[in-house]
């Protein structure tokens, strides 16, 4: 996985904004892509790309879509006044998701200072070190601990805790169902996942807990983080082949597009799959059907192969289209079947009711009863009869295809 740097303001990370950690991850891949093109407020991601980033199952489609457009409406205070008790704006401006699969968040501009230019107060950490964790609360504790990580330790009461994980108060009320939801599964996921590992000690007035320390220490997985960062270093650092030092030089001239940005996409990204979505970017942007400057969309649409990506939502159509076309199948072969076996059965009692006595068909005349349906309590009294007319008619469907 590449190397990706999450930055962001202390002020940002403290606000218990989201709740899951599939919330958590898509608003790290928000704040990646404000870092990338600082310039835009409008950044579009392919559901079938974050579901790969996130390690999640392709089933997780249509939740990860509503995990989306749960998070509109959200809201952070900034107040940094003596003046004011608060200062609230909402994160999201708008959320757009598109029968394609592709989702787009327009970011609320006062939330840019929390996560561009920052030279103090901030926290950053490698993407990759949250892809996999699975808890919400692993993630929080892992942001905690690295905002943390060169004093080495942090206090915090459990009150502090629970409001940091987002824990309601009707939720773990003891604190051993607290500790074992919360703490120990992040503690268990930081040690496998991530850079950081940490032990934690309990203080307590009488027999309850009220604080936390947490003692932070490097993993010893982060060896093998530096190594990959090295590695990626001296990629950054090969020498460019004429047609890859032309393409850059294109999307630097004509899409504006940053010299690292285009730098990193021609050493990481085949020429063909760059110069088809120009092409493909060029026609929506001719057609109206770009929202943003074409620079952006360009670098989405390269990223996330628009030109040649099939969505999940596509497949998924396809599908419902042919489940819908099958079952209407099905359903017209049950009614043929049961048609075929009504006039199965009328045709087995006519047959059944010449065989029987004078007696029987006097009687069924007498009483007006000529239908070949007609006289069934008479012509039941056939020896096995019923069993017999299924035998029958169980072979006659089978001759049908049945």
């Amino acid at each position: 996985m590449k190397q990706e740097l999450i930055v962001k303001s202390n002020t940002l990370l403290q606000h218990p904004l989201y709740k899951t950690s599939m919330e958590l991850k898509i608003f790290s891949k928000i704040i990646l892509a404000i870092r990338e093109n600082p310039q835009e407020d409008i950044f579009t991601f392919q559901v079938k790309n974050l579901i790969e980033d996130f390690n999640c199952h392709k089933d997780d489609y249509e939740r990860l879509k509503k995990v989306a457009k749960g998070m509109f409406g959200k809201s952070v205070d900034i107040n940094t006044s003596t003046d004011n008790l608060c200062d609230l704006v909402v994160i999201f401006r708008r959320i757009t998701i598109d029968k394609k699969g592709l989702i787009t968040f327009k970011i609320e501009e006062d939330i840019k200072p929390f996560i561009l230019d920052l030279t103090s107060n901030f926290t950053q950490y490698y993407f990759e070190n949250i892809a996999l964790l699975k808890s919400n609360f692993s993630i929080r504790i892992y942001e905690l601990l690295k905002q943390y990580e060169k004093i080495g330790n942090r206090n915090m009461s459990v009150l502090s805790l629970r409001h940091f994980l987002n824990v309601s108060d009707d939720k773990y009320k003891l604190y051993g169902d607290f500790k074992k939801k919360t703490i120990l599964i992040a503690q268990k996921e930081l040690k496998d996942k991530t850079d950081l590992c940490f032990d934690f000690e309990e203080s307590k007035i009488g027999n309850k807990v009220v604080e936390i320390n947490f003692i932070i220490m490097k993993n010893k997985k982060d060896i093998l983080l530096k190594l990959d960062i090295e590695k990626e270093q001296v990629e950054d650092k090969k020498v460019l082949l004429d047609d890859q030092k032309k393409l850059k030089s294109k999307l630097i001239t004509n899409y504006n597009i940053s010299e690292k940005v285009a730098n990193d996409l021609v050493l990481s990204v085949k020429i063909e799959q760059i110069e088809s979505n120009i092409i493909y970017a060029e026609k929506e942007y001719k057609n109206g059907r770009i929202s943003k400057n074409l620079g952006g969309y360009l670098l989405d649409a390269i990223k996330n192969n628009y030109a040649n990506n099939i969505s999940l939502f596509e497949l998924e159509t396809k599908k419902k289209a042919t489940d819908k076309e099958n079952e209407k199948r099905k359903k017209e072969m049950e009614e043929k079947k049961e048609a075929l076996r009504s006039k199965l059965s009328l045709e087995f009692s006519r047959t059944e009711k010449m065989s029987l006595d004078d007696f029987s068909v006097n009687s069924i005349k007498t009483k007006g009863l000529s239908s070949p349906a007609a006289g069934m309590g008479i012509i039941r009294r056939i020896p096995n009869f019923e069993k017999r007319r299924e035998q029958f008619i169980v072979e006659k469907l089978k001759e049908a295809g049945f």
